[in-house]
């Protein structure tokens, strides 16, 4: 079996990737992505992987 095939990759949704992107970003720190002064970024307000723009909005069951 080849290598590749047996490492799995971790698909992120994008709200996931801008998160992970601002862990390293604040070099690892949870209290510092929080904390983040750098209101002028433009992932700013996806930083807690969260999306503002789908609040209040429910998957259909």
């Amino acid at each position: 079996m080849l290598e590749e095939a047996k490492i799995k990759r971790k698909i992120l949704t994008p709200v996931k990737a801008i998160k992970k992107y601002c862990y390293d970003c604040s070099g690892g720190s949870k209290k510092e992505i929080r904390e983040c002064v750098i209101t002028d970024c433009p992932l700013y307000v996806y930083r807690m992987g969260k999306n503002p723009n789908r609040k209040g909005v429910r998957k259909k069951s």
